[in-house]
């Protein structure tokens, strides 16, 4: 344990460092800031803090919901199992997705600005992300089990078998996660907002099937995240169809 926090403490220290050279590199030039900037960006973005505070908690609970259910529901050695799951299939999102997210909101928000089209840009981005979970789910459904027996030991294999049903779900919040920077750049901050509120109360249902068997409990959870991914990324073509509709007829 003490290694865990030895290992966190230096992790951060090193970010502390790398951002004090960063900014004693470029000059940190404090006369540029106003009040008045500051006040005028603050109104530009004021929906964001607004409306997005509250759902962006109850999103980050949704992710941690699953889990405390399991430990009620059934035992912490399935949480466990569980837990090992989510952490190996979430590396392709914390690797890839995110920085492609913040990628994409400087790129649209540039294209937006000059009211151009951004559509042909995402395309190729969409296959890229896209094929990467094609190969997720088919690495994790035919090698899944022999891969976390291989690498964490043989009483982790339940971990393997539990991957090959959450990987369905995994696999589709990666692509769409991939992309929901475009709400921020868009400014549909409240759509953003709505979705988070409906994923929140979908897990909260998760309640209603504690009954279930474990293995029948995580099919309904593996459910409920397609069909709310399936919702986000049909809000996401909507936003951006009706974007390059307004621009090509304007």
């Amino acid at each position: 344990s003490y290694g865990l926090i030895c290992g966190d403490l230096i992790g951060h220290l090193a970010n502390v460092i790398s951002v004090i050279y960063q900014i004693l590199k470029s000059g940190l030039k404090l006369n540029i800031l106003s009040f008045t900037k500051l006040k005028y960006v603050f109104s530009k973005y004021v929906e964001y803090p607004k409306f997005n505070i509250i759902p962006s908690v109850m999103s980050a609970c949704s992710y941690l919901l699953p889990a405390i259910f399991i430990n009620k529901f059934y035992s912490s050695e399935n949480t466990g199992f569980f837990d090992l799951s989510k952490l190996v299939l979430s590396i392709p999102f914390a690797l890839i997705a995110t920085s492609i997210s913040n990628v994409l909101l400087q790129r649209v928000a540039e294209k937006l600005k000059n009211g151009e089209s951004f559509v042909k840009e995402l395309l190729p981005i969409v296959t890229f992300v896209s094929v990467i979970a094609a190969i997720e789910i088919v690495i994790i459904s035919l090698f899944g089990v022999d891969l976390f027996r291989l690498v964490f030991g043989e009483q982790w294999k339940i971990s393997g078998q539990i991957s090959r049903i959450l990987v369905w779900s995994f696999a589709l919040n990666f692509v769409a996660g991939s992309f929901s920077s475009i709400f921020i750049s868009m400014g549909k901050i409240k759509l953003l907002s709505v979705w988070q509120l409906v994923y929140f109360i979908a897990i909260l249902c998760l309640f209603l099937f504690k009954d279930y068997s474990f293995i029948d409990f995580l099919k309904v959870y593996v459910l409920i995240e397609i069909i709310c991914y399936i919702l986000i990324s049909i809000l996401m073509i909507i936003i951006i169809s009706g974007y390059e509709f307004k621009i090509k007829h304007s």
